[in-house]
């Protein structure tokens, strides 16, 4: 069924996942406000994302909750649900791939007669649920089976609200945020700054061997210095990993709001990171970036930028959806940290006309009994060499 037309409509927004996947679906706002014509957007977004929006052009408004009270407490659920009934919206959007029952609840909830979101997979509800949530639905957008990657699904979800053309991901920044990020970075002025993002909100995707990883990119021989991005809960871990180093550096983690880190990020050289929100922010800034992600979804969200260089130890087992069989992630923890600091030297070093993916030469000494190493092995392809 084709969607219905937004010009001149008012519009709800809903995505209630997280802020990587929020920086990616943003990239569908310009769309459905220029585009698509829309006369009023309003997100609906978690709390801790609605500083996110707040400067973008395209929302005339916002919405949010705690995500946990609105899944938990059926008083404060209904009364959020009647909020975003009396806005009166004549459509809503839910451009979630992979929905989750809360938020076709929240769609259903906006009282919008014509409500639109991809038919989707089932990563995130049983499949018998996902059919049944679809009748939520006044229209589905479908996806080729061979549109794999988060960016093309977006565009033709963009497409299919009637516009054509680039769909790009954006981070909006006042003039406050960009004064406040060149204050903090001041004091490493004549050195190139490199961020350093080591968390991720699922452990299972943390790369624990940063500070290996820096120590060998031999920064300090190039006049660099390193800020730490995160939240608080990343204060400590990051303390560490700035100790084994020698550079100047700050840690920032839960010192800075959401926007005033991505405007740090912003004046950074480079990010080196595990496969997090901050390096989707450092795609949509154009900073250059180095992401160790791992095989759970790999070749969904990374690579869309040129800015990307994604590092991961590729396993017969990729594409699992993060139920790992094995008693650690080998291909995130199994990718040495002299390659990961090779990859950032050369980012700091050259420019790329396209995303860069480097896969570590062979799986690690430690993997455990479980993991068939014989049929990884074969299952590799040659190294990519980092000259």
């Amino acid at each position: 069924m084709t969607p219905p037309s937004l010009t001149g409509k008012r519009v709800m927004f809903v995505r209630g996942d997280s802020i990587g996947d929020n920086i990616l679906a943003g990239a569908l706002l310009a769309p459905i406000k220029r585009s698509a014509g829309a006369g009023w957007v309003c997100v609906v977004c978690q709390d801790r994302l609605a500083d996110l929006y707040r400067c973008c052009p395209y929302v005339d408004e916002i919405r949010s909750f705690d995500y946990d009270r609105l899944r938990d407490d059926e008083t404060f659920r209904n009364a959020f649900l009647r909020s975003l009934a009396d806005l009166r919206a004549d459509v809503a959007v839910n451009s979630a791939f992979s929905r989750d029952l809360l938020m076709d609840l929240v769609t259903a909830g906006t009282g919008a007669p014509e409500r639109v979101a991809f038919a989707g997979d089932a990563a995130n509800m049983a499949e018998e649920h996902r059919r049944e949530s679809e009748r939520i639905y006044t229209h589905l957008v479908l996806c080729p089976d061979n549109a794999t990657s988060e960016m093309d699904r977006l565009r033709i979800f963009a497409a299919a609200l009637g516009h054509e053309g680039p769909v790009v991901p954006e981070i909006w920044l006042s003039a406050a945020d960009r004064d406040e990020a060149r204050s903090i970075v001041a004091p490493f002025a004549g050195r190139r700054v490199v961020a350093v993002a080591p968390r991720t909100q699922y452990e299972i995707k943390d790369y624990p061997h940063f500070a290996e990883a820096l120590r060998s990119a031999a920064l300090g021989t190039a006049g660099h210095a390193l800020v730490a991005l995160g939240s608080a809960a990343d204060r400590a871990t990051c303390d560490e990993i700035l100790r084994g180093t020698s550079l100047p550096s700050a840690n920032l983690c839960g010192r800075t709001s959401l926007r005033v880190s991505f405007a740090v990020l912003a004046e950074c050289a480079a990010l080196v990171a595990s496969d997090s929100a901050l390096a989707h922010a450092a795609a949509a800034l154009s900073v250059p970036h180095v992401v160790v992600a791992g095989g759970g979804h790999f070749g969904r969200f990374f690579p869309y930028s040129k800015d990307t260089t994604l590092l991961s130890l590729p396993l017969d087992c990729f594409g699992c959806n993060w139920r790992c069989r094995h008693a650690e992630p080998h291909c995130v923890r199994g990718v040495p940290p002299e390659i990961v600091g090779k990859a950032l030297a050369r980012t700091l070093g050259e420019a790329s006309l396209l995303p860069r993916i480097v896969f570590a030469p062979k799986p690690p000494a430690r993997c455990d009994a479980a993991l068939d190493t014989r049929r990884a092995r074969n299952a590799l392809p040659p190294a990519v060499e980092l000259p």
